[in-house]
């Protein structure tokens, strides 16, 4: 979740009950946030055991039985996919489908549409946690407080997707079709990134204070990797920020083809945005329907502008997000767009003495 965290604690291994606090010590956010870890996995193993073995199938309770799929027209009286109310089990996960909608007026996914072709398709529920900050819900603001930023919150989305099977394939939903096992075989495919600080510097100066453990910074440093573009090394793009993704602003509106008005510049210099910058530029639409956003590069920084180095595209009203991080092509590199020829584990050097090694 792109949030402003210092750090994630929780580990199923340690069997940890609960955060104790314990008088006279400092408050932090990853004790609290680690409670609430420890609460939703010992939730989500009672869920997980009580409903069997993460098969990609979804259980309803009888008495409530949620997210039925029944032809029928919606308001606009179009023809369109009626979803009821109720629960479903998803693996670890209940979610919750407070009142009934039409598949192409689900708040979790705007602009879902029926397909445009005739065909045999399998319908879904997709279950995924999100984390929601004061930009996409204003109400979680304290406004005692001069609708000051305080906590943010996670939250469990669910969609209702068609996956489009083979002309004349069994839809009986005792089978199996061979593009949802390919689906679901997909999903579970994931990376491995190797992290460690840079080795201390040997130095005879008895006046040098020397790094413990490698890393030079003086703050807390939660570092996010993702994948903008997929593919094959020398293809794949990937995108990373020093604070998690977490350093966001709205932006207003586009003036000129490089200039984007914006609401502020970050809080201050270290978690705003400076030339020489990577950004994203999306919106909640772009988060919800899995899809990236457009990277872009700063020239320039103003407080309520921001200048990039080239035509940053043409984008949808809707799109009101600016997130900083960094940007490389097939490699991760400090500052930069990594544009060579690099190969997936090699290593690059983060600021601060921070080393990775990306392993597929």
């Amino acid at each position: 979740m792109k949030i402003d965290i210092s750090r994630e604690n929780f580990s199923a291994e340690k069997n940890y009950t609960s955060v104790r606090q314990q008088q006279g010590r400092v408050f932090t956010d990853a004790d609290w946030n680690e409670q609430a870890d420890i609460q939703n996995h010992a939730r989500g193993m009672l869920t997980h055991d009580a409903i069997g073995e993460d098969s990609g199938v979804a259980l309803v309770p009888a008495h409530t039985p949620g997210f039925a799929i029944e032809p029928g027209l919606n308001a606009s009286g179009q023809p369109d996919l009626a979803i009821s109310a109720g629960r479903a089990y998803v693996a670890s996960h209940t979610t919750a489908l407070h009142a009934p909608t039409f598949f192409t007026e689900q708040n979790d996914l705007p602009g879902a549409m029926l397909p445009q072709t005739d065909g045999v398709y399998l319908a879904y529920l997709d279950v995924w946690e999100r984390g929601v900050t004061h930009r996409e819900a204003p109400a979680i603001r304290d406004v005692a407080l001069g609708g000051v930023d305080s906590a943010a919150r996670s939250q469990l989305v669910r969609q209702v997707k068609l996956l489009a099977l083979a002309a004349g394939e069994n839809s009986d939903a005792a089978s199996v079709p061979p593009e949802w096992s390919q689906l679901i075989a997909a999903t579970g495919m994931k990376g491995r990134l190797a992290a460690r600080t840079a080795a201390d510097g040997v130095t005879t100066d008895p006046c040098a204070i020397g790094a413990r453990g490698g890393y030079t910074g003086t703050d807390n440093r939660l570092y996010r990797v993702e994948i903008h573009t997929p593919g094959p090394a020398g293809t794949a793009t990937f995108k990373w920020s020093r604070d998690n993704g977490a350093i966001v602003t709205e932006w207003l509106g586009q003036t000129a083809s490089n200039r984007l008005s914006i609401r502020a510049n970050g809080r201050d210099q270290a978690m705003g945005f400076a030339s020489g910058q990577w950004i994203e530029i999306d919106d909640e639409g772009l988060e919800l329907e899995g899809r990236r956003g457009t990277l872009a590069r700063i020239a320039q920084a103003l407080f309520h502008a921001l200048y990039g180095r080239a035509h940053v595209g043409n984008h949808r009203t809707e799109h009101r997000r600016l997130r900083a991080g960094r940007a490389a092509h097939s490699a991760l590199r400090h500052d930069g767009c990594d544009r060579s020829n690099s190969r997936t584990g090699r290593r690059r050097v983060y600021r601060a003495g921070i080393r990775y090694r990306n392993r597929v």
